[in-house]
This record gives structure tokens, sequence and C-alpha cells, in this order.
């Protein structure tokens, strides 16, 4: 099953990725500006370490790289094709989450200086596609190794559907026991669910 492991090695650190993603694009635009400056300045805030940040990403793209070289040496060439692929749209989603704002006229540069960091629109479509492709990526390279595992195709994207109706639940999983341990003679359940 060498199959497996690089597979989920994969995936794993794509997920890790995209956190860490999200991460410094909120830390972005919470940790710019004024404020920021004047924290730094006074040390109530240490300033962001490159060393750090570095160590940081590299507990989630260490091992999918081990998994891609893995991936390298013993997959087919469609295998490797969509484990590249995976890769590189975990690399594009971080490159969107922390692009900065062209910044042209001293107006905007100084508003950068005093508000901080803000996306514009043309940003959160690019950051939203990357994030999308990211999923696809993921799912074709689980498709492909479902299939070359002989398992059943399956929608990896399937979702719970909320009933239509959300009156029609009325009761929650720990009135529903206590109605069982009454109807089959065991006594009801303590009502806030401690077991005694």
């Amino acid at each position: 099953m060498h199959f497996v492991r690089p597979c989920w090695n994969c995936s794993r650190g794509q997920w890790g990725v995209s956190l860490r993603a999200a991460s410094m694009r909120a830390a972005i635009r919470l940790r710019s500006g004024f404020k920021e400056g004047f924290d730094v300045t006074f040390r109530y805030r240490k300033p962001p370490d490159p060393l750090e940040l570095h160590d940081w990403q590299a507990q989630d793209l260490t091992p999918m790289n081990a998994a891609l070289s893995e991936i390298w040496t013993r997959w087919d060439q469609e295998g490797i094709r969509l484990a590249n692929d995976l890769v590189n749209t975990c690399m594009d989603l971080s490159d969107a989450s922390v692009a900065l704002a062209p910044a042209s006229s001293v107006a905007q540069r100084l508003s950068r200086q005093v508000i901080g960091e803000r996306g514009t629109p043309e940003m959160e479509e690019a950051y939203d596609r990357a994030v999308k492709a990211m999923a696809h990526a993921r799912k074709r390279l689980a498709g492909y190794a479902r299939s070359t595992l002989k398992l059943d195709a399956v929608d990896l994207f399937a979702q719970v559907e909320p009933p239509d109706d959300q009156s029609a639940v009325t009761t929650t999983p720990m009135a529903t026991q206590r109605e069982d341990a009454a109807e089959n003679g065991r006594g009801a359940l303590p009502a806030d669910g401690a077991v005694s």
C-alpha cells in the first residue's frame, strides 16, 4: 500500500498549508498600521521573525514535500501530475494569502502606514479562487488514489443536507436516550445526563 501514505500526507499537508495561509492573511491585516508599529516600537509585541515563520510553515510543507518525493519515485505519470498540481495550488494559495494591495500614490502609502493592510475585491476573489483550486486538486488526487486502489467511486464533496423543516427536529440526543431508557424499563436517565 505504498499509495495510501504519500497521498494522505499530501492531503494532510495541503490542509495545514490552507490553515496557515488563512492565519497569515489575518495577521497581515490585523498586525499592520500605526498600532502595530507602536506596539513593536515600545516592545508590547515582538516583530515578526522570518526564521520563526519559516519553521512554522515547514511543519506542513516538509511532510508534504517528503510525500511528493515518494510519489515521484513510486507512482505513475498521472499520479505525479495530480500530486504536483496539489502542491502547486498550495503554493498559489500561500502567495494569494500574503498578497499586498498596490499603493501607487502617496495618499495610499500613508493610509497603509496609518490604517494598515487591507485587501481589494480583486485580492479577495484571487484568494477564493486559490482556495477552490486547491480543494479541487485535493479531490482529483484522492479520486485517482481511490480508483487506483480499486475502491468505489464516491462524491468527495458530499455534505449532509439540512432538513427542509427545522421544526421536525424536536428532541435532543440526550432526551431520546432518556425516553428509550424509560421505555425499556431501565428507568430514566438523570435530566442533566449525568450517570450515577
